[in-house]
């Protein structure tokens, strides 16, 4: 992946000391992790180890525990901060969001609408097995933060999250999505800056 082609504003908000890293793994900012973990997990098969591309896996977290599960992965990130970061580990059309000059909340981005998403995939050719929003009712804010230490409600922060995680009426509510897939042959990507195998 070319850092070249990613929009300078996303360059700049992960270059210039924003930390994905800790962001999931710290406070209630876990549920995103958790749950992805969780998802992941479900949808990958039981035996024998999967060759697993971590599209925008930026400094590796999601790689690290799947590397832990024994699984082959690929991570790709057009941030070169994160793939030195991950490397360093051994781990491995609109609806965008300009922020305006001051960067105090997010970096622009693109929302995909859940449909935009399943989308892409089958145009890629990619079997698409499962959408899931990860964090659904359950998404960061003050009262997940304040409840998160707590064991007993962390689980039932948890499954909140579970139980909102494939009605396609409310795909869109939380922060994130995680589109499983799978295709036929291995993927044909050109080893480059932005690649950790």
């Amino acid at each position: 992946m070319d850092p070249a082609d990613l929009d300078q504003d996303i360059l700049d908000f992960y270059t210039d000391g924003f930390d994905e890293d800790a962001r999931l793994r710290s406070g209630a900012h876990q549920v995103e992790l958790l749950r992805t973990q969780e998802l992941i997990r479900r949808h990958l098969p039981m035996a024998g180890t999967q060759r697993v591309l971590d599209v925008g896996g930026g400094s590796g977290v999601h790689a690290e525990w799947l590397l832990d599960d024994g699984q082959s992965v690929r991570l790709l990130d057009p941030v070169p901060r994160h793939v030195d970061i991950a490397r360093a580990c051994r781990t491995l059309h609109g609806g965008q969001h300009r922020n305006p000059e001051t960067r105090s909340y997010f970096t622009t981005s693109f929302y995909h609408h859940p449909d935009e998403l399943e989308a892409e995939a089958v145009e890629a050719g990619w079997r698409v097995r499962a959408l899931l929003n990860i964090e659904g009712f359950a998404g960061p804010g003050p009262q997940t933060e304040s409840q998160w230490s707590d064991p007993s409600r962390r689980e039932a922060i948890l499954e909140i999250a579970r139980l909102s995680e494939s009605d396609p009426s409310l795909r869109g509510l939380g922060p994130h999505l995680r589109l499983v897939a799978e295709i036929e042959a291995p993927p044909r990507v050109a080893a480059d800056a932005g690649e950790v195998v």
